[in-house]
């Protein structure tokens, strides 16, 4: 843009209505020519024309361009402007003006105008009034009484006292009679005219013309009316006024118009009557100026005075507009009328045509308004070289209009030139003119709510059309301040009350603002420790930041800014842990280094003198609220570091108080630096418990690293709170339920001590605990679940009976009643079990619920469903008792495989140090079900660890070790076997392989057969393969030298049959055939026939490579069975013979066939 005149100067475009179409298309000439027309044919007769068209659209200057087009001398128009005369006298002020015009025109004489005015304005009117005097009663009865005065004074005077002593009477006591005729008059007269008037006012009442003048009329109107003939006053007069209308009736207006329309249109003349602005008038009075203009040209058939009355009428309207105004709404657009369209019904009855005045084309409008910008601003807008500017203004008020859906009209171009004109002349020498146009277009928005600005909150369309450094432009518009400042009163304010705003969105709404990151920089340069003279505004202003998503670097700075606002901290008034939460959002920002200092400083903040202490759950918020913030800023570990170094006031009510607030949260004020001695702390416990039992009851958890270490001290305590529990019902506050708790705390810590093992079982054996637990189960079922938890404790599983009435507290059978309940409940109870289940998750050894639930099972439901659903939760941790894993079978029993799967998947979970929790004794007594359970489960669920325990402690067992176990047959044996089917586990043969071997010789010299495990032959799996043969051979060597039996022998093929299957006989036949066939031979087992059938042709090898002397032994042992007398013993040693080999003599035949015979 090129340079401005050192004075900007601009035209100011007047609004009146053009002579000329200005348009290129020339619709307004086409349109009045029609208007013309129109007018023509209605001739000599009334009619109404409406020029319909949007406001600014140029009705009036198609009114003009129709009047030039109508025949000379035999038109006239006169306009009348609604809008100017829209608080006036429609029919007089019409009358009035049409007067004055007719009179100007010289359509009137002089004669004529007085005349018309005169029957416009004035009126005569004839007034008669009756006036008279109504006087009271009091008036009327001293008037009478004054009358007769002269013969009250004669009569009275006579008795009149004298005037002095011895002097004689005024008047002589005869002289009222001895009176002469004419004084006799005198005195008689007065009385008659009393007398007359009173008969004279009767006379009037009873007058039926007199009594119509009023309803109230009365004796005392009579005799008023009466004493009026004393007064000069008139009783009637008669009055001529000359009284103003304010508006003629439409009879008179009727009239008097088309009178005056009959004189003025004479030798053909028309009056053209234009009613103009209707669309200007407000909506709620459109309605009545529509109903007054039809009075004017609407036809009364009994007051035209000839052709020349008749009455033509142009109305401009806005269809919109006088539609809205008949809508009821003001923004519908339809008019209830009888059939038909509405909206056409009310125009088509007014008017005989209706002629539209479109809006200028765009084309057309564009040249309109480059002719305007040059008129009014000249050189300085005109030319090639502004040819930009022109374009500019032309599209940012094309797009305006666009929006707000209006169309160009001359009217609204010329306003708006006129208006960028006033703001050039102030701003042209530093604001763009095509800036000043788009503010001129959004005024309203911008001075309503000036941000718009800085937000940006206006059509991007628009805006592209904008020079540089616009919002500076449009500040500076609409502060009045130069563009150098305006930013700063833009954005400053703002942005400070953004940053304390109660809404935390209203910062976020700013950061897009042109200027923001500068100006926030300020803001917090010059306001930050002002706002921290009151730490909730910076609070508010933290929380704020904290919401809107900035830029890394910049939101650093910004933090840090309020970081070092921070000791310019003044004291808390109101809400102070929130407002300290906000503040601890300024230490989550920060780097590591400043957010440790920043932590330092506001913990000192909130630990001042004891006489501005905050309150200890106040003081314990903060902290909390500290440790989180610098958690996320500097990590976990310097959080620690600053929580273990972060002191408590050295007050043990503080400390106390503090604590139980802690509780709810994550971290522990046991993790504090507590100066505090424990013994205070306990001292103060006690008054606690008596006074605050709530608060006692969370501060004890919190408290357990402090008292722990001195258990030894608590037992005096729980003495005080037994005592409180034992005191008399009516002497309990309602604190009871906490005082549960507290023990259950204080137990948990104590552990086993003798002393507090006593002081609990007392108040369990005399019904205590039970009266105090069946009570708070009405109001708190987790108090009720530390009442049944600490009588557990006591007493194990044992059966609790307690005396059915308590020294004190009463009658306790209904509490004795609702514990067995519970105790034997399979189902229900459901509220209390979860209650109980999450107390022994909190203080019950895991180990003690096990072992209850193994030793009751079905016995006392109660303790395997609380165990059922410790489980479930998973709330619980794992002691060092695990005599539970020796009861697994039990335990799986007791509470269902299903528990015990999701117990073994935890298990697998928890990080525990299996080889530490498991000592080399505990681990040969594992259950083998839970060593199957394990190798059972999925990978990750089960605790596979203690598998490989195991198995390195089967591996590491001595043959001394195993052959007890196995003479024995202790817990790992059933290892072994369990191991050896569910996996490859091989043992040493030096060790394993020399125990069986022992073992087997053992068991072969037995007379008496003993119970094993059927399942005992997989232990050999545990050996390899070559080492069986191995220890095969070996036991047959043996069994040369050892006495076996054949019990023994028996037993040995059936327990380790996979050895046995494996001997070589052949090896060493005469043993073969004298310590182990022999034996087998007499044996009863039938197990043992079936190992001969399996080994028949080993056998028949062994007894061809015996001696002689061997086998014949063998034989004759077999013979003389034959000859026994039992039966399936015999038949049997028939099979062995058959299986053997041997040929049977003839006598053996014979005593078969004999045998047979007595079977027969």
């Amino acid at each position: 843009m090129t340079e401005t005149p050192t004075k900007p100067h601009a035209q100011i475009l007047t609004g009146n209505a053009a002579d000329d179409d200005a348009f290129a298309g020339g619709g307004h000439t086409r349109t009045a020519t029609a208007l013309a027309d129109t007018i023509s044919q209605i001739g000599t007769r009334d009619g109404a024309i409406g020029l319909e068209g949007s406001w600014g659209t140029g009705k009036s200057m198609v009114i003009k361009l129709a009047a030039k087009a109508l025949p000379k001398g035999k038109y006239d128009l006169f306009t009348f402007d609604l809008w100017r005369h829209q608080t006036d006298n429609f029919r007089r002020l019409f009358l009035e003006e049409f007067v004055a015009w007719l009179e100007q025109q010289k359509y009137l004489t002089t004669t004529e105008v007085t005349h018309a005015i005169s029957r416009i304005r004035d009126r005569t009117q004839t007034i008669g009034t009756d006036r008279f005097s109504l006087y009271t009663w009091p008036g009327l009865v001293f008037l009478l009484l004054l009358a007769l005065a002269p013969i009250g004074y004669s009569h009275l005077t006579a008795d009149a006292p004298p005037v002095f002593p011895g002097a004689p009477p005024i008047v002589p006591d005869t002289v009222f009679w001895g009176l002469n005729w004419p004084q006799i008059i005198t005195l008689i007269v007065p009385f008659l005219f009393v007398v007359w008037v009173i008969g004279r006012a009767i006379k009037l009442m009873w007058n039926p013309a007199w009594r119509r003048g009023a309803t109230d009329r009365s004796l005392l109107y009579a005799l008023s009316e009466t004493a009026m003939i004393f007064s000069n006053e008139k009783k009637r007069e008669t009055i001529e006024q000359n009284i103003r209308d304010e508006d003629p009736t439409a009879f008179e207006f009727y009239g008097l118009f088309r009178d005056l329309l009959s004189k003025a249109q004479k030798d053909k003349r028309r009056i053209v009557f234009v009613l103009d602005n209707i669309d200007r008038l407000p909506r709620d009075e459109v309605r009545a100026a529509w109903s007054q203009m039809w009075a004017v040209f609407s036809p009364n058939p009994s007051q035209i005075r000839g052709p020349a009355a008749h009455v033509i009428a142009v109305i401009p309207y806005d269809r919109g507009h006088v539609l809205s105004a008949f809508s009821g709404t003001g923004e519908g657009h339809a008019v209830e009328t009888s059939g038909g369209d509405p909206n056409i019904d009310l125009f088509e009855k007014t008017f005989d045509r209706v002629i539209r005045v479109a809006p200028p084309v765009t084309s057309d409008w564009k040249s309109f308004l480059d002719a305007k910008l040059v008129e009014a601003f000249g050189l300085q807008i005109s030319g090639e070289a502004h040819l930009d500017d022109r374009y500019h203004l032309y599209r940012i008020l094309q797009l305006a209009l666009r929006d707000k859906s209006l169309m160009a009209t001359p009217r609204r171009i010329i306003s708006f030139v006129n208006e960028v004109g006033a703001l050039w002349v102030q701003w042209g020498h530093s604001i763009p003119i095509v800036t000043i146009g788009f503010y001129v277009l959004h005024r309203e928005i911008i001075e309503a709510d000036p941000t718009v600005i800085a937000k940006g909150l206006f059509p991007q369309q628009s805006l592209t059309h904008l020079p540089s450094a616009w919002t500076d432009h449009l500040a500076a518009l609409c502060f009045n301040v130069e563009p150098l400042h305006a930013r700063q009163v833009l954005l400053a304010d703002p942005i400070a009350k953004a940053f304390t705003s109660i809404d935390a969105g209203d910062l976020n709404g700013w950061k897009e603002a042109t200027g923001f990151e500068t100006t926030a920089y300020e803001v917090l340069d010059s306001d930050a420790h002002q706002w921290a003279q009151s730490p909730q505004i910076l609070s508010r202003a933290a929380i704020n930041l904290e919401k809107v998503e900035l830029e890394s670097s910049f939101a650093k700075n910004c933090w840090n800014m309020l970081g070092d606002s921070l000791p310019s901290l003044g004291s808390i008034q109101e809400q102070p842990a929130a407002a300290f939460a906000g503040l601890c959002k300024i230490i989550e920002h920060l780097d590591t280094n400043r957010a440790a200092k920043a932590a330092i400083f506001l913990r000192n903040y909130m630990s001042p003198p004891a006489n501005l202490r905050p309150a200890p759950e106040v003081w314990a918020a903060s902290m909390v609220d500290l440790f989180d913030a610098l958690e996320r800023s500097a990590g976990k570990d310097t959080r620690i570091s600053f929580q273990r170094d972060t002191q408590p006031p050295d007050d043990a009510n503080f400390c106390i108080n503090a604590a139980a607030a802690f509780s709810p949260t994550k971290y522990s004020f046991g993790a504090l630096s507590c100066r505090v001695k424990p013994a205070m702390i306990i001292e103060t416990l006690k008054q606690t418990a008596s006074d605050a039992p709530n608060i006692a009851r969370l501060a004890i958890p919190e408290l357990d690293s402090l008292l722990r270490p001195h258990s030894k001290q608590l037992n005096p305590l729980i003495e005080v709170i037994a005592g409180i529990l034992r005191s008399p019902a009516d002497l309990l506050d309602k604190g009871h339920g906490d005082r549960l708790g507290m023990l259950a705390e204080l137990v948990e810590i104590a552990g086993r001590q003798k002393e507090v093992r006593t002081t609990l079982r007392a108040v369990v054996e005399d019904g205590t605990l039970l009266w105090h637990a069946f009570t708070a189960e009405k109001t708190s079922v987790p108090r009720a679940a530390d009442g049944l938890w600490l009588i557990v404790s006591a007493i194990g599983t044992t059966e609790h009976t307690p005396p059915a009435t308590h020294p004190n507290l009463g009658d306790n059978t209904a509490a004795i009643a609702w514990y067995k309940s519970i105790r034997m409940s399979s189902s229900g109870f459901q509220e209390f079990i979860d209650a109980l289940s999450a107390v022994v998750s909190n203080r019950g050894r895991f180990s003690d619920w096990t072992n209850y639930a193994i030793s009751t099972g079905s016995t006392a439901p109660l303790f395997p469903r609380v165990l059922r659903k410790v489980v479930e939760e998973h709330d619980y941790w794992i002691d060092s008792n695990l005599k539970w894993m020796s009861d697994f079978d039990r335990l799986r029993e007791t509470i269902g495989q299903d528990t015990t799967t999701l117990l073994l998947q935890q298990l697998a979970e928890e990080k525990i140090d299996w080889r530490k929790a498991i000592d080399d004794v505990d681990i040969l007594n594992l259950s083998p079900q839970l060593a199957r359970d394990i190798a059972m489960a999925p990978e990750g669920q089960a605790p596979s660890e203690i598998l490989k325990i195991v198995d390195d402690k089967l591996g590491s067992l001595s043959g001394e070790d195993w052959l007890a176990a196995l003479s024995n047959s202790t817990g790992a044996v059933g290892l072994l076997i369990t191991r050896v089917e569910d996996s490859d586990v091989v043992l040493s043969p030096a060790a394993f392989g020399e125990a069986i071997k022992k073992h087997t010789l053992e068991i072969c010299v037995e007379e008496t057969r003993r119970e094993y495990r059927p399942d005992w032959p997989q232990i050999c799996k545990a050996l390899p393969v070559p080492n069986t043969k191995t220890i095969a051979f070996e036991v047959l060597n043996a069994l040369a030298t050892t006495t076996s039996t054949p019990t023994g022998v028996a037993h040995y093929i059936e327990m380790y049959h996979p050895i046995a299957i494996k001997m070589p006989l052949d090896k060493n036949p005469d043993a073969a055939v004298g310590a182990f066939l022999h034996k087998l031979a007499i044996s009863p087992s039938e197990r043992v026939l079936q190992f001969v059938r399996q080994r028949q042709k080993d056998m028949k090898h062994c007894l061809e490579k015996a001696s002689p002397d061997e086998v014949k032994a063998l034989d004759n042992t077999l013979r003389g069975q034959l000859r026994g007398e039992d039966n399936a013993l015999v038949e049997r040693v028939r099979i062995m013979i058959d299986l053997l080999g041997f040929e049977p003599e003839q006598a053996e035949e014979e005593a078969a066939n004999q045998t047979d015979e007595q079977h027969q």
